[in-house]
């Protein structure tokens, strides 16, 4: 019990890091920041890698047969961090950091939700009890998007939407997707194989996040225009917090618990990142934006109360072993 204990705390604290290190890229530029939060973070995390396994990172392994499998997640993952580093930031900058980050929060609480599908495929040979979990957490993944849709009031001031709030309000969806896929490929690669493996999907998305940073400029301005000695001092900060360091710790836990107590952690990222913004803004670091509203909380509140439920009652896995479908709890792949 102690030893779950320990686990836990040692996530929040990386979650702690990791928003505190987003909170960096909040003060200037989002794009710049972002872009040298890659960059920075990309480099420290491949040259750590490097030194702990005393071994080249695995680009040519990567592209053997042998290694396919590997090499699709390699791909995922620096898609999920393009993302993360071009539009998370200016989700971040232009919704609030709480808003941003509990719409993320989806992403990890629809990890293996694809499982409610084989559930209702199946539905005619399951008991009630396994039927009744399905369509109560199928209730709670629609109780969760609803917490986002509070978060932010869609229809309030529907006349007044600006670009900038349509585009945090995309952000967000890609942000949901970004963290899933991270989940997903985190718990899909060979523990031996995780620190390697990321390091070189973090390398490989750095030239692509550059020309995703430029074409983001012609929509939303900044970018490569707002680099400035301040840009590369704060981004290198958040490059170290919100990257290098929470990955290094991430991929140690992942190997002491399960995807669905890691999905279910992760969900605690929005109540870190309304605490974050909420003092940075109160100490006058952060921009008055990221201070959560009462609608934040509310709809923080709804999130975590359906990950919880849920983490109670997770969907059930169905294994089939000689023609019969076997039920188990816990820990699915999606």
């Amino acid at each position: 019990m102690l030893l779950a204990v320990g686990f836990f705390l040692f996530g929040l604290w990386e979650l702690t890091i990791q928003q505190t290190g987003w909170g960096f890229t909040a003060v200037e530029d989002p794009l710049a920041s972002g872009l040298v939060t890659a960059v920075v973070g990309a480099s420290v995390f491949g040259i750590f890698v490097r030194w702990w396994t005393g071994r080249p990172l695995p680009f040519r392994a990567l592209l053997t047969d042998e290694r396919k499998g590997d090499r699709k997640i390699v791909v995922r993952l620096a898609i999920g961090i393009l993302i993360l580093h071009t539009a998370y930031p200016y989700g971040i900058q232009s919704v609030g950091i709480g808003a941003i980050v509990t719409m993320s929060a989806v992403g990890a609480a629809c990890l293996n939700g694809s499982n409610l599908w084989k559930t209702w495929r199946y539905r005619k040979e399951l008991p009630n009890r396994v039927l009744w979990v399905a369509a109560l957490n199928l209730v709670l993944r629609l109780f969760a998007f609803a917490g986002v849709m509070v978060i932010n009031k869609p229809w309030a001031g529907l006349e007044h939407v600006t670009n900038e709030k349509l585009y945090g309000l995309g952000c967000g969806i890609l942000g949901a997707w970004s963290f899933w896929n991270y989940l997903r490929c985190m718990y899909d690669v060979a523990k031996e194989e995780k620190l390697r493996t990321l390091a070189v999907a973090d390398l490989v998305a750095v030239p692509f996040t550059a020309l995703g940073v430029g074409g983001m400029s012609f929509l939303i301005g900044g970018g490569y225009s707002e680099l400035s000695l301040k840009v590369l001092g704060l981004g290198s900060v958040a490059g170290v917090l919100s990257f290098a360091l929470p990955t290094v710790m991430g991929v140690w836990l992942s190997n002491k618990i399960s995807s669905s107590v890691s999905g279910l952690l992760y969900l605690f990222d929005s109540l870190i990142g309304c605490l974050v913004g909420l003092g940075g803004a109160a100490l006058g670091w952060l921009p008055a934006v990221q201070a959560p509203d009462v609608w934040v909380w509310r709809g923080m509140a709804m999130v975590l109360v359906a990950a919880f439920i849920g983490w109670i009652w997770p969907i059930p896995i169905l294994k089939r072993s000689g023609g019969r479908l076997i039920v188990e709890g816990g820990n699915q792949s999606a």
